[in-house]
């Protein structure tokens, strides 16, 4: 029996380590399985605490008398080696099925744990009626990585707990004797390259002999450096220790200082080696993307533009060392709030390292309202003349027609485009160079008239448990509209045709399983009021609007890439505009980013379907 850190634990659960031996000679098999040992318990969850004291327990007779009194158990999940052959390149699926069929022979203290496939949202349900810790969510074909975190599992746990390095411990109050609180921190990645980063500290949860026998541990890893690259205000006082204490702690939550919210400590964890000890992500976690900063060309090209707002409301933008002349910036866009063509640039330079690389090597469309959204509006497929100096054009074909197309990629054509009144970056779902593969593949969730935004976004949820379902990883955003975008990114050489079968299989799963909800059905008059699941943008030629990019809608809405759980509250599209947008990057970061480098091949899901 080996730990995570490597240690050696058969003489720590004897009972365990002869009920897997009684299993490999009933089976007369060699094998090598992952499992989670926990105390016993009747009508009880298991629980951490009841665990702890076997790892610190040397004498044989102690050992007897607590696998007497608190009995161990394993709970098998993975078969890694059978009989001299490794598994760990098959699917979890495939390794789950042999795991099963070898424990059918199992003595009483291990125990086969089943999986659950498309029940998610029933099992975390269940999991907080009966007070479970909470779930772990696999890919079915992901492969077993030694050693090393992937993002192939989640934890989705009701009251986060993980370990923590003990980095230090402050000075007691009042009654309490030993240390007051432990400092804790965490690595900002696995090995010793990790930099140590400030977690809290831990207060709570220690009985008399816990606050005794931790700090006598303490002293023998005393230092006077701060194992902090930057100690905070708050931890000045603090008396620091190496970092190679593992802590178990629970918790609320994390602040947006990046700091445990009411923490409770649970136990020591000498199985853990502390160069693993970073934060875990769980599914339950609040996920960003990455920061969306500035350059200072743009810097300079927002302050440049409010001047030439003030004055006269046109002059010339420098860009790349080339000049782009902006016209009309006072001229206002958007009647019903007041936006102008003016903030409408200063929007694009202001989301710009987000959205360009979306745009990057797209073909776009323009949708140009050169007298605001309440005038006329005509599309524009054919770049204009003059094209200005240093704006990409590529020459494209479709249906039998070549002509110059504008490309998206650059701050210049960005901003370009803008200039035009062409208020959205309509992008090709294909870059120059392989314009006949599919990038990713589109779910247009589109309500019927007077269909709200919430059933919009109970379809969503529809969708993803399918989704999940297959194995396949999507990223929504608003349209910017009325309805949302499923985006699914593909790996390169998928075709069209595939992106379509695809999308409109997920599509009629969802129907099937939600007619009253939403429709497949195209011809607009049999849809009712329901949300239509389109499938058919997946074609050479169609476009949508970009991530990031403003729609023509009554108050400037913005397609925003949206976190799967904020379709559970209450939001509309309206939400999200060009006013909102420097805050809502403040908060989440881009988290397109993740949309552009996730690709799924879906060729072995569509054979499998």
């Amino acid at each position: 029996i080996i730990s995570r850190r490597g240690n050696r634990l058969e003489s720590a659960f004897p009972e365990i380590a002869d009920a897997v031996e009684l299993l490999a000679r009933r089976v007369g098999s060699e094998f090598v399985i992952d499992g989670e040992i926990v105390a016993a318990t009747a009508g009880t969850a298991p629980a951490f605490e009841d665990l702890q004291p076997r790892f610190n327990l040397r004498d044989p007779r102690e050992i007897g008398h607590w696998a007497r009194i608190k009995p161990s158990e394993i709970y098998v999940f993975d078969l890694l080696w059978l009989d001299g052959t490794d598994l760990r390149d098959l699917p979890l699926s495939d390794r789950k099925q042999s795991l099963r069929s070898l424990l059918k022979s199992a003595p009483h203290q291990i125990h086969y744990t089943p999986h659950d496939v498309g029940t998610g949202s029933a099992m975390l349900d269940k999991a907080r009626r009966e007070g479970w810790e909470g779930l772990i969510a696999k890919r079915l074909k992901s492969r077993y990585h030694s050693g090393v975190r992937t993002q192939d599992w989640l934890k989705y746990k009701e009251r986060p707990e993980q370990e923590f390095l003990v980095c230090g411990w402050t000075q007691p109050q009042g009654s309490r004797s030993a240390f007051g609180a432990l400092v804790l921190g965490y690595r900002d990645q696995a090995g010793p390259e990790g930099v140590i980063l400030p977690a809290g500290r831990v207060g709570s949860g220690f009985s008399e002999e816990d606050l005794l026998a931790i700090r006598e541990k303490l002293q023998a890893y005393t230092t006077k450096e701060s194992p902090f690259v930057e100690v905070p205000e708050e931890l000045h006082d603090s008396h620091w220790v190496r970092p190679e204490l593992v802590a178990q702690v629970k918790f609320q939550n994390w602040t947006k200082e990046n700091r445990l919210r009411q923490p409770v400590f649970v136990g020591l964890r000498t199985d853990v080696n502390p160069l693993q000890v970073v934060r875990e992500r769980t599914g339950t976690e609040e996920v960003k993307g990455p920061p969306v900063e500035l350059t200072s060309e743009m810097e300079t090209l927002l302050q440049t533009l409010e001047a030439l707002e003030k004055d006269g409301g046109e002059g010339d933008l420098m860009i790349a060392g080339a000049r782009l002349k902006v016209t009309n910036l006072g001229k206002v866009l958007f009647p019903e709030s007041g936006v102008t063509k003016g903030e409408l640039l200063r929007h694009y330079i202001t989301v710009a390292p987000a959205i360009l690389p979306a745009v990057d090597g797209r073909p776009l469309t323009l949708e140009r309202y050169p007298d605001g959204t309440t005038g006329e509006m005509f599309y524009q497929q054919r770049a204009p003349e003059p094209v200005p100096e240093a704006i990409r054009t590529e020459i494209i074909e479709v249906e039998g027609e070549r002509v110059p197309r504008l490309i998206g990629g650059d701050l210049r054509t960005l901003l370009y485009v803008a200039q035009l009144a062409a208020i959205s970056q309509h992008i090709w779902p294909s870059r120059v160079g392989s314009l006949d593969d599919l990038d990713y593949a589109i779910l247009d969730l589109d309500p019927a008239e007077g269909v709200p935004f919430s059933a919009v976004r109970e379809t969503a949820m529809a969708a993803k448990e399918q989704l999940d379902r297959l194995g396949i990883r999507a990223y929504p955003k608003t349209s910017g509209a009325t309805g949302i975008h499923i985006v699914i990114p593909l790996q390169p050489g998928t075709t069209y045709e595939t992106g379509r079968l695809l999308t409109e299989l997920i599509a009629r799963l969802v129907s099937g399983a939600h007619p009253d909800l939403t429709t497949v059905q195209r011809a607009i008059a049999k849809r009712g009021k329901r949300v239509y699941l389109d499938f058919m943008q997946n074609r050479k030629g169609l476009t949508i609007a970009s991530a990031y990019s403003v729609r023509p809608r009554p108050g400037a809405s913005v397609s925003v890439p949206l976190r799967w759980r904020e379709l559970d509250q209450e939001i509309g599209p309206e939400d999200f505009n060009v006013r909102t947008m420097t805050q809502r990057l403040q908060d989440v970061g881009d988290l397109w980013a993740a949309c552009r480098a996730d690709a799924n091949d879906v060729r072995e899901v569509l054979e499998l379907l």
